[in-house]
């Protein structure tokens, strides 16, 4: 049976093993610069073609540019199915035709999210040099396959659904491609660099609002049910799933896979891309933060929110939260609901200003507990004040408990006398 694979194992195959097995040398353009040459496509075949480049182009450093005549890279209509050939001089590309048939595209479909523009991302894949993940002898299928993780899920150039892929090491629903995904980005900018100055290179937002400028945009319009890896160049960025009503298991760090929109695993994140902030939808998302400084917005739901390493900002929102803030100095609000609020290590702060939450690792003299002056009514109230009109000792816990039924109890801190001087108010 087939082994999982690291990461660079996956790459090195996709680059160069899948060539050695078939007896045929690696090979790539030479330069950056790659004409195309759509002349011969109809209208819809054309945009499917544009897409696709337009995705491989955000993810390495490549520029396509589309001519009438000529071009490195040219299309045929008229196959009956979907191939590409290549014509290679010591190792280099010097042209490569992608043939993906009239009928292939009306059986299958030409926009993203459909198996034919999975197609289209496939062949032009091979047409920059990218093999197969598997030689799949005797038809592709999980026991003849080279990797336990080979699957759409990894690689567009895959054979494999998520489904057809058996083995534990591949935990995704089926879901069409609609980008280049983990493997083929570390494997396309082994061959051709990363990108810079791109689309994504300053402050991105994706999912909602999406300010790409690319078929994306209106992908993550739908709400992403299909499989995709981000790839981001850098700038503070944000994905935005807050219209996703299901429950999201969502990873921040790279080289990680999430799931959300009801799809399982279908979101990746490049091993080399740091997002820095994330809002979830109504449901009940669980989201785990990575090193960098990142603010996570549950939404509404019963949330469990961790910001991992680094200086973070986490909002419960509606419904019964957990939040973790992890190492670095954090900032943890539940919002309303029954919350209950850990800082871990660092100098933490506590907001408070709606429901009945917990606060189970109070640091004296460390953390700090952030009061909205609303919950009084919004007078100029000192900490001694506050705390002499609010709060009590009840058992090991100090307790602050406001008009509405709004309480804030800090956990295994039986000195309420010792607050007074880590109140602040906003």
């Amino acid at each position: 049976m087939p082994k999982t694979a690291s990461l660079k194992t996956l790459v090195a195959y996709l680059t160069d093993g899948y060539w050695d097995d078939m007896g045929s040398p690696s090979h790539s353009f030479s330069g950056h610069r790659i004409d195309v040459n759509l002349s011969g496509l109809d209208a819809d075949a054309k945009a499917a073609a544009r897409a696709a480049f337009a995705a491989w182009e955000m993810v390495a450093d490549l520029d396509f540019r589309e001519v009438s005549s000529g071009g490195r890279i040219t299309f045929d209509p008229t196959y009956g199915g979907a191939t590409t050939n290549a014509i290679i001089k010591g190792g280099t590309t010097t042209s490569a035709t992608v043939r993906i048939g009239t009928g292939w595209s009306d059986r299958y479909g030409t926009d993203p999210g459909t198996y034919g523009f999975q197609t289209y991302l496939h062949e032009i894949g091979h047409a920059l040099g990218l093999g197969h993940m598997g030689l799949y002898a005797g038809g592709a299928t999980y026991d003849n396959a080279n990797f336990a993780n080979d699957s759409w899920q990894m690689s567009v150039m895959s054979y494999l659904d998520q489904n057809e892929n058996r083995s534990p090491a591949v935990k995704a629903d089926k879901a069409y491609v609609v980008g280049p995904m983990m493997a083929d980005i570390a494997a396309i900018q082994d061959l051709y660099g990363t990108p810079s100055g791109g689309v994504t290179a300053g402050a991105t937002r994706y999912g909602q609002g999406s300010d790409l400028g690319t078929y994306l945009d209106s992908v993550f319009a739908g709400g992403l049910t299909y499989a995709l890896t981000l790839y981001d160049e850098g700038g503070r960025d944000l994905i935005d799933f807050s219209d996703d009503t299901r429950a999201q298991a969502v990873n921040l760090a790279g080289g990680k896979f999430s799931s959300v929109y009801g799809k399982t695993g279908n979101l990746g994140i490049a091993t080399t891309t740091v997002i820095e902030d994330y809002r979830a939808g109504s449901g009940a998302d669980v989201v785990t933060g990575n090193k960098a400084r990142n603010v996570i917005d549950g939404g509404a739901g019963d949330d469990r929110l961790s910001g991992g390493d680094g200086n973070d900002r986490l909002r419960g929102g509606e419904g019964d939260d957990r939040l973790r803030g992890g190492k670095g100095n954090d900032r943890l609000d539940g919002g309303a609901g029954d919350d209950r609020l850990s800082g871990g290590g660092g100098a933490d702060s506590f907001a408070f200003g709606v429901g009945r939450d917990t606060v189970l690792d109070f640091a004296d003299d460390q953390d700090r507990i952030v009061l909205d002056r609303d919950l009084w009514g919004g007078a100029d109230l000192s900490a001694a004040q506050v705390l002499d009109r609010f709060g009590r000792v009840d058992g090991d816990d100090a307790v602050l408990a406001f008009d509405g039924g709004h309480e804030l109890r800090i956990a295994g801190l039986a000195d309420l006398g010792a607050l007074a001087d880590d109140l602040a108010f906003a």
